[in-house]
């Protein structure tokens, strides 16, 4: 069942960081910028252009834009029922795959507490040209992680042609002689019945929120 639930966001490295003291993950609901919603956006925040690669399922056509500035109300009905089978083939991936969504996300976490870039880099999408910057400040994007507890919900965003799936993990640091616990997202994509990290995020153009599920 879709859940809903709401933070506030500080993206790093292409992924987001969502502030101490919200439990909450990235906007379920379709929003109208991910970015706007998801607050404050400082950092390196993924690809700034969406890559050119199709994923299955295809993101239904500038449908998840109008619901995000209108809602499902303005859609026709031809754009209603493409939408809500998008919705259905994006939470079968999820629900379908969850084991291998849940091994890449604690192998994706593994390598950020590491700070392992060549470990990163293995996990990156296939289609996606080599992305050394990206996978280099994501390697060094936070402080020493302490404790790190994968979450069961999975936010689904699109851009483009590309369907992101976000993992999340809430984690535990020590900065500065401080203790504080964040929520990091994994931004993943499934490709040919694997999880791969990408290194689409809340900066690539285009990116709306599509729902969130559980696992």
């Amino acid at each position: 069942m879709a859940g809903v639930v709401v933070a506030v966001a500080l993206t790093v490295g292409g992924l987001a960081l969502v502030r101490q003291g919200t439990r909450g993950f990235l906007p379920a609901e379709p929003t109208s910028a991910v970015a706007e919603a998801a607050g404050a956006t400082d950092g390196h925040l993924g690809v700034k252009t969406a890559p050119k690669v199709t994923d299955i399922p295809i993101p239904p056509s500038s449908i998840a834009e109008k619901v995000a500035e209108n809602g499902t109300d303005s859609l026709s009905t031809g754009d209603r029922e493409a939408w809500d089978r998008y919705l259905s083939e994006t939470a079968a991936v999820v629900s379908d795959n969850a084991s291998g969504l849940t091994a890449r996300l604690d192998a994706a976490m593994q390598a950020i507490a590491a700070g392992d870039d060549e470990a990163l880099s293995a996990m990156l999408a296939p289609d996606e040209n080599p992305q050394a910057e990206f996978i280099e400040s994501l390697a060094a994007a936070y402080p020493t992680i302490g404790t790190s507890d994968n979450q069961d919900s999975v936010g689904i965003f699109s851009a483009a042609k590309v369907t992101v799936y976000f993992g999340y993990s809430v984690v535990s640091w020590t900065d500065g002689g401080i203790e504080s616990e964040h929520t990091v997202a994994v931004p993943m994509r499934f490709i040919d019945g694997t999880w791969y990290i990408t290194s689409v995020g809340i900066g690539t153009t285009g990116l709306v929120s599509v729902q969130t599920v559980r696992i």
